[in-house]
């Protein structure tokens, strides 16, 4: 990097750094607001209402099959054609309702000590008002994070294809091939930990294989398998 674009890239973080500081409770403000508006506007996507339906080939005749396949602790007989069905149940409303409350309450909180929050701030800086806001600056990080993961997560299982991938249930780690029959795969720690699953569902974008999560590393959403694995006649 040339001096004059590490002295500008300097100058820009300084300035940041100052903005921060003077507007610290418009800050913590945005990021209450941002951690609502992700929750409420993953709810806008409806994940469970769409079925999914996928197809187990039967293997050939005669093959040796060391392990049957098992998903969601249901193991499929790979001799025979199956088909079977399942939904997306969403999980985690608990979670997000507290930090949905927790950043109603700092908004609240926000509004009440400072007025506006778009204001700068005029207090010392060694103030326990100032301390407090600037803790929650740092904090409110978290929330808008898992706030984010149920957003994303949401979008990504309406605008997915499912296909089937092979899974490690101990490090999460999966592959599986597109609609194009090109490979692919990714690691993501079990969220519930089923040590008898060898198989999983993967979701991936359509245009973007490599955009893509396995059931296993789902946060808040689960599969629901249909009562019965039927022969596909």
């Amino acid at each position: 990097m040339k001096p004059a674009m590490t002295m500008l890239v300097g100058v820009g973080l300084l300035v940041l750094i100052f903005a921060a500081e003077v507007y610290i409770a418009g800050i913590v403000f945005l990021l209450g607001c941002l951690t609502l508006i992700l929750i409420l506007g993953g709810t806008l996507f409806s994940a469970q209402s769409r079925v999914y339906s996928l197809a187990f080939p039967a293997s050939e005749p005669g093959s040796f099959i060391p392990e049957w396949p098992c998903l969601e602790g249901t193991k499929i007989d790979p001799h025979q054609h199956q088909r079977f069905q399942f939904r997306i149940e969403a999980q985690g409303f608990g979670l997000l309702a507290m930090i949905g409350i927790a950043a109603l309450y700092v908004i609240k909180l926000v509004i009440e000590k400072h007025g506006n929050p778009f204001l700068p701030y005029h207090g010392s800086l060694e103030s326990k008002e100032y301390t407090l806001f600037f803790v929650l600056a740092f904090a409110g990080i978290i929330p808008v994070s898992i706030a984010g993961s149920w957003f994303f997560e949401r979008i990504r299982l309406v605008q997915s294809r499912a296909t089937i991938g092979s899974l490690d249930p101990l490090t999460g780690g999966y592959t599986f091939c597109d609609h194009h029959g090109s490979q692919f795969g990714g690691t993501r720690k079990p969220r519930q930990r089923k040590p008898e699953d060898n198989i999983c569902v993967v979701f991936y974008a359509p245009k973007n294989s490599a955009a893509n999560t396995s059931s296993a590393g789902l946060l808040f959403h689960r599969l629901r398998l249909q009562p019965s694995i039927d022969a596909a006649r």
